[in-house]
């Protein structure tokens, strides 16, 4: 559904029609590493670049139920 094997599963180059939600804990870092598209892969970004290069739909915070 995603378009990426499992264990791969990314933000980026998702399959058209897929929503992209990034959970509000993370937040609290500077800095993330997400999957890259394969299982050997991952991509340092600044929590700013992540939202930029994400095709965001929103925020979600599943800490508060």
């Amino acid at each position: 559904m995603i378009g990426h094997i499992p264990g791969a599963v990314t933000s980026f180059a998702v399959n058209p029609g897929i929503k992209t939600y990034l959970d509000a804990s993370l937040k609290r870092f500077k800095t993330v590493y997400t999957a890259g598209g394969s299982l050997n892969s991952t991509i340092k970004l600044s929590l700013g670049e992540l939202e930029k290069y994400t095709k965001l739909t929103d925020w979600v915070d599943v800490g508060k139920g």
